[in-house]
């Protein structure tokens, strides 16, 4: 439209779609059979949003690989499914899809009351589809079914990323304390000094301890800041909506602080230690 442009994905359907998918309009109205032999279309709303920004879409016209298609409807906000976009689809009628590349049916989409029903309807077309197409070239998917296999999906992927986070967290907090009785070893002289002037156990245990905490602190705003450059440099490239909660942000920082204070006790337990006298001679 105009000067903008977006490569989206394209479904050829009939004037079904909209109904067995439950899915609303936002403004204007879906194809129907009645507009056989003309070219319309339908965007999703992120797709009208890229395209036409706030001017209306319903009525003006867009060029799709070289053809001027009519825009009918703009569908309602579907949100995100895992890293799928459920609103940067472009929906045209299947007497053009063929006129754009779209040689064969892909699927089809079955709509039923009630998931009891689903099942019941499922082996149905499985056995109508076994006769047309006289073998077995093809898949039968439920969203049922789906669900199961993006919740197995999803428990392998928080498995995986715990493992990576606890590694990563191990590591992190190994370097802090090495950082810190690297501290205790070079300045034995100055708590030895500390010591003879007063200070208590306590205090020194204190002082390194918060030392050990603002590294880890210090770590966790710099691994927050670069995880928030590369959502945001992944949004700029892949042009794709990202969000980052204000909990997430909240819990990295608190974890950063936890691992600094735990890897901190033994350094800082060292240095409480140590006897005045021998600080005080000790030589670097």
């Amino acid at each position: 439209f105009g000067s903008r442009s977006r490569t989206v994905m394209l479904f050829a359907t009939n004037e079904n779609y909209a109904r067995v998918r439950r899915q609303g309009l936002e403004s204007g109205s879906y194809f129907s059979h009645g507009d056989k032999g003309r070219n319309v279309c339908v965007l999703g709303p992120f797709l009208k949003e890229k395209i036409f920004g706030e001017v209306e879409a319903v009525g003006r016209d867009v060029r799709v690989g070289g053809r001027r298609l009519k825009v009918v409807g703009v569908l309602e906000e579907r949100g995100t499914t895992f890293v799928v976009n459920n609103d940067d689809f472009l929906f045209v009628p299947y007497w053009i899809g063929g006129h754009l590349g779209a040689s064969k049916t892909d699927g089809f989409l079955v709509s039923t009351p009630t998931p009891q029903v689903m099942r019941s309807v499922r082996d149905i077309c499985d056995n109508e589809l076994q006769k047309l197409v006289g073998e077995k070239s093809f898949t039968v998917v439920t969203e049922e079914g789906m669900l199961a296999l993006a919740a197995d999906a999803t428990q392998i992927f928080q498995v995986m990323t715990f493992i990576v986070t606890l590694v990563a967290l191990l590591v992190g907090g190994v370097g802090i304390m090495n950082i810190m009785l690297v501290a205790v070893t070079e300045r034995i002289r100055e708590i030895g000094v500390r010591k003879a002037l007063g200070a208590k156990p306590g205090d020194i245990v204190m002082q390194f301890l918060a030392e050990s905490v603002l590294l880890g602190l210090a770590g966790g705003v710099v691994g927050i800041s670069a995880g928030f450059l590369f959502i945001k440099a992944v949004e700029v490239i892949f042009d794709y909506p990202a969000f980052i909660s204000v909990w997430s942000v909240a819990l990295a920082l608190l974890f950063s602080l936890a691992i600094g204070t735990i890897f901190g006790v033994w350094p800082a337990l060292k240095a409480a230690r140590l006897r005045p006298v021998e600080s005080i001679q000790h030589r670097v």
